[in-house]
This record gives C-alpha cells, structure tokens and sequence, in this order.
C-alpha cells in the first residue's frame, strides 16, 4: 500500500465503543460496584412503572444508597418504548 491510501484509510477509521451490559443473578445488587468502578458521581435510573412495581428499581436504589451514590429516577417511559413515544 502506498503512503498516500494509508493515510486515506487512517482518516477514515471511527471508533465505537458499545455499553457492557451486565446480567444474570445478583446483577441488580452489583450496580453500585460498576458505578464505583467507572467513577460514577451520580447516576439516573431510567426504568418504567411496571419495572418499579416489581421492585427491581428498588434494588438499585439500595445498592446505589450503600455506596453513597446519589441518584435521580426516571420513570415516564412506557413498556417497550418506540422511537415515537412521548413522555407522559
């Protein structure tokens, strides 16, 4: 390859770097854990009202709380939300 299509190529590149996503059991309570980890301030929990009826909020919330990590909560999504959606 010559010097001039090396550079063109490095120009080009993007970097993307995707979420960990953490599950399985005992994920929920390990929340605070990934929060200190990342070096976490603060943290919002966006979720929807069925999730915090079945108390996984909850957990999250006690977690974060242990760790002395303040936090607000959102909740005004719907169940499976669409691009389209709007907030209550």
């Amino acid at each position: 390859m010559s010097t001039e299509t090396t550079n063109s190529m490095q120009t080009e590149l993007r970097k993307y770097v995707s979420p960990e996503f953490v599950f399985g059991q005992g994920a929920l309570d390990m929340v605070s854990q990934y929060a200190v980890n990342f070096g976490a301030g603060k943290a919002l929990i966006v979720t929807d009202p069925g999730i915090r009826v079945a108390g996984w909020t909850g957990r999250v919330e006690a977690a974060l709380q242990r760790a002395a990590i303040p936090y607000a909560i959102f909740d005004g999504l719907t169940s499976n939300p669409k691009d389209y959606c709007r907030v209550h």
